[in-house]
């Protein structure tokens, strides 16, 4: 064997070795990659992000590149060695003990563990890095037959024992629990606050009825009170604002305790010129459309009124009692 055919022997074991190294430490870097963050990079158009995206969301075709690619590089590799021990002389009995003794503990440390453990550590920096060599093999197994023989037996495969995949429509909020899920799973995220995400999510099925508090436990004042009779409630409770009934019974303004106790109990003005206009409810309102309702009419508190007769109270919902389904308990509010 000339120098020159010695080199090339040696360079083909040495990109078996390499590619071997590469292919292993991709197929870990692909199962350890944060979705999330991938996701994310890829709607902000980060290089290589997109490309990468579209093979994760393709596993077949990902598994097949990294399954040819490893089985190329390990028989580049073992070629490569064998060719440069029979050329040195050894039989070849010697050349079976070196690859046990040599190629396969080499193979097994440089080839699989290492790169393996590397990429398993620095997958969110590694893949984006060598999404190119992806393509790139992706490319050249396709033209020359393998990639697409390998995913037409697969799907064959597949239909026989009836699992082929059948698309189905993900819902958008099951996929944001699914990624809230998994960005807990990579410390993105702490337990409280996929909590408070999950709670968000589940906002549509939860309506004031199951928040409000009912109308015989509201404190309240009647619109023939005296203002002293704000004066005593704020001595006897905490809250800020109080429902005004009339005498039948009908709510006609909230007042706020602190406009009466910034008048001296004596020169305070009549209830009915420190109330406001009352924002009624349903008890069937969701909570998303509350919140929204009180944010539009800048107030913390809202009557809920009996669906079927809209002047008869049955509780009130404040701010707090909607936010808290998403916050857990506001202890201090």
């Amino acid at each position: 064997m000339t120098p020159w055919q010695q080199y090339i022997w040696w360079a083909v074991m040495v990109v078996g070795l390499a590619g071997s190294a590469l292919y292993s430490g991709l197929e870990t870097g692909a199962y350890s990659l944060n979705r999330v963050r991938l996701q994310i990079f890829s709607h902000q158009g980060y290089r290589g992000a997109a490309a990468l995206y579209k093979l994760i969301r393709a596993p077949t075709t990902l598994l097949a590149i990294l399954l040819i690619g490893n089985n190329v590089a390990n028989y580049m590799g073992t070629a490569g060695m064998t060719v440069l021990l029979q050329d040195a002389g050894l039989t070849d009995w010697q050349i079976v003990a070196a690859n046990l003794l040599i190629i396969t503990p080499l193979l097994f440390v440089f080839g699989e563990t290492l790169p393996k453990d590397l990429f398993a550590a620095h997958s969110d920096q590694l893949m984006y890095r060598f999404v190119w060599f992806l393509r790139w093999s992706g490319n050249v197994f396709r033209w020359v037959g393998l990639l697409p023989l390998i995913e037409l037996f697969s799907k064959q495969f597949a239909r026989s024992l009836r699992t082929e995949r059948v698309p189905t429509a993900f819902h958008p909020r099951r996929h944001v629990e699914a990624l809230v899920k998994e960005g807990v799973g990579y410390g993105l995220l702490s337990d409280d606050q996929s909590a408070i995400v999950e709670r968000v999510l589940e906002l549509n099925h939860r309506t004031v009825a199951g928040e409000m508090i009912e109308w015989p436990d509201v404190r309240r004042v009647s619109i023939d009170d005296p203002p002293t009779a704000i004066h005593g409630l704020a001595e006897r409770t905490s809250h800020g604002r109080l429902p005004v009934t009339d005498a039948s019974g009908r709510v006609v303004g909230v007042v706020r305790v602190v406009d009466a106790l910034l008048h001296e109990p004596d020169q305070c003005p009549p209830i009915a010129d420190l109330m406001t206009e009352p924002l009624t409810l349903a008890p069937t309102t969701p909570l998303r459309q509350a919140i929204t309702a009180l944010q539009r009419h800048h107030t913390a508190l809202a009557i809920v009124t009996d669906d079927k007769s809209p002047d008869t109270p049955v509780g009130i919902v404040t701010m707090k009692d909607l936010v808290e389904p998403i916050t857990g308990e506001l202890i201090s509010w």
